[in-house]
Protein backbone atom coordinates (compact mmCIF):
# COMPACT_ATOMS: atom_id res chain seq x y z
CA UNK A 1 0.00 0.00 0.00
CA UNK A 2 1.46 3.32 -1.04
CA UNK A 3 1.43 6.58 0.79
CA UNK A 4 -1.04 8.02 -1.76
CA UNK A 5 -3.50 5.22 -1.04
CA UNK A 6 -3.18 5.76 2.72
CA UNK A 7 -3.75 9.53 2.38
CA UNK A 8 -6.76 8.94 0.08
CA UNK A 9 -8.20 6.43 2.56
CA UNK A 10 -7.77 8.85 5.46
CA UNK A 11 -9.43 11.66 3.46
CA UNK A 12 -12.35 9.38 2.66
CA UNK A 13 -12.62 8.30 6.29
CA UNK A 14 -12.48 11.93 7.47
CA UNK A 15 -15.23 12.94 5.05
CA UNK A 16 -17.38 10.06 6.25
CA UNK A 17 -16.81 11.01 9.88
CA UNK A 18 -17.72 14.68 9.31
CA UNK A 19 -20.93 13.76 7.48
CA UNK A 20 -21.84 11.36 10.29
CA UNK A 21 -21.33 14.05 12.94
CA UNK A 22 -23.38 16.61 10.95
CA UNK A 23 -26.20 14.09 10.60
CA UNK A 24 -26.12 13.33 14.31
CA UNK A 25 -26.33 17.05 15.17
CA UNK A 26 -29.29 17.57 12.84
CA UNK A 27 -31.05 14.54 14.32
CA UNK A 28 -30.51 15.83 17.88
CA UNK A 29 -31.97 19.21 16.93
CA UNK A 30 -34.98 17.58 15.26
CA UNK A 31 -35.53 15.32 18.27
CA UNK A 32 -35.46 18.28 20.66
CA UNK A 33 -38.05 20.13 18.55
CA UNK A 34 -40.27 17.03 18.44
CA UNK A 35 -40.01 16.57 22.21
CA UNK A 36 -40.97 20.22 22.73
CA UNK A 37 -44.04 19.81 20.50
CA UNK A 38 -45.05 16.64 22.35
CA UNK A 39 -44.76 18.50 25.66
CA UNK A 40 -46.93 21.30 24.23
CA UNK A 41 -49.61 18.85 23.11
CA UNK A 42 -49.58 17.18 26.54
CA UNK A 43 -49.87 20.58 28.26
CA UNK A 44 -52.77 21.56 26.00
CA UNK A 45 -54.50 18.25 26.64
CA UNK A 46 -54.07 18.65 30.41
CA UNK A 47 -55.42 22.21 30.35
CA UNK A 48 -58.47 21.24 28.27
CA UNK A 49 -59.15 18.20 30.47
CA UNK A 50 -59.06 20.37 33.60
CA UNK A 51 -61.53 22.82 32.07
CA UNK A 52 -63.88 20.02 31.06
CA UNK A 53 -63.81 18.18 34.40
CA UNK A 54 -64.39 21.36 36.41
CA UNK A 55 -67.10 22.58 34.06
CA UNK A 56 -65.34 25.87 33.39
CA UNK A 57 -65.39 27.32 29.91
CA UNK A 58 -62.23 28.15 27.99
CA UNK A 59 -61.81 31.92 28.22
CA UNK A 60 -62.68 33.87 25.07
CA UNK A 61 -59.47 35.86 25.40
CA UNK A 62 -57.14 34.61 28.05
CA UNK A 63 -53.88 32.93 28.76
CA UNK A 64 -51.76 31.31 31.35
CA UNK A 65 -49.03 28.79 32.02
CA UNK A 66 -49.41 25.03 32.26
CA UNK A 67 -46.47 22.63 32.68
CA UNK A 68 -43.99 25.39 31.83
CA UNK A 69 -45.73 26.17 28.53
CA UNK A 70 -47.63 29.38 27.88
CA UNK A 71 -51.09 29.23 26.36
CA UNK A 72 -53.46 31.85 25.01
CA UNK A 73 -57.00 31.68 23.75
CA UNK A 74 -59.00 33.80 21.35
CA UNK A 75 -62.56 33.67 20.11
CA UNK A 76 -62.72 33.09 16.37
CA UNK A 77 -66.47 33.07 15.81
CA UNK A 78 -69.77 33.50 17.64
CA UNK A 79 -72.60 31.95 15.65
CA UNK A 80 -76.17 30.89 15.98
CA UNK A 81 -77.05 27.73 14.09
CA UNK A 82 -80.66 26.56 14.24
CA UNK A 83 -81.35 28.21 17.61
CA UNK A 84 -78.09 26.94 19.10
CA UNK A 85 -75.46 29.54 19.92
CA UNK A 86 -71.83 28.45 19.75
CA UNK A 87 -68.40 29.96 20.10
CA UNK A 88 -65.31 28.73 18.32
CA UNK A 89 -62.26 29.26 20.53
CA UNK A 90 -58.65 28.73 19.42
CA UNK A 91 -56.13 27.70 22.06
CA UNK A 92 -52.46 28.14 21.12
CA UNK A 93 -49.62 26.69 23.20
CA UNK A 94 -46.17 28.26 22.90
CA UNK A 95 -42.84 27.73 24.57
CA UNK A 96 -41.99 29.47 27.79
CA UNK A 97 -39.68 32.05 26.18
CA UNK A 98 -40.96 32.56 22.64
CA UNK A 99 -44.22 33.03 20.76
CA UNK A 100 -43.67 30.28 18.20
CA UNK A 101 -46.83 28.13 18.22
CA UNK A 102 -46.04 24.55 19.17
CA UNK A 103 -49.61 23.25 19.30
CA UNK A 104 -53.06 24.66 18.70
CA UNK A 105 -56.61 23.40 18.85
CA UNK A 106 -59.97 24.93 18.00
CA UNK A 107 -62.88 23.97 20.22
CA UNK A 108 -66.59 24.63 20.07
CA UNK A 109 -68.38 25.58 23.26
CA UNK A 110 -71.61 27.19 24.34
CA UNK A 111 -71.23 30.81 25.40
CA UNK A 112 -71.46 31.66 29.10
CA UNK A 113 -75.04 31.55 30.32
CA UNK A 114 -76.27 29.51 27.33
CA UNK A 115 -78.38 26.42 27.88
Amino acid sequence: MTLVEVVAGLALLGTLLVSLLLTKAALAKQRAAADERLAAVAACDQMLAEHRTTGHLIPRAGGGVVDGMRWRSEMLRHEEIQDVTIEVIRVVVTGEHDDKPLAQVEIIQAPPGAK
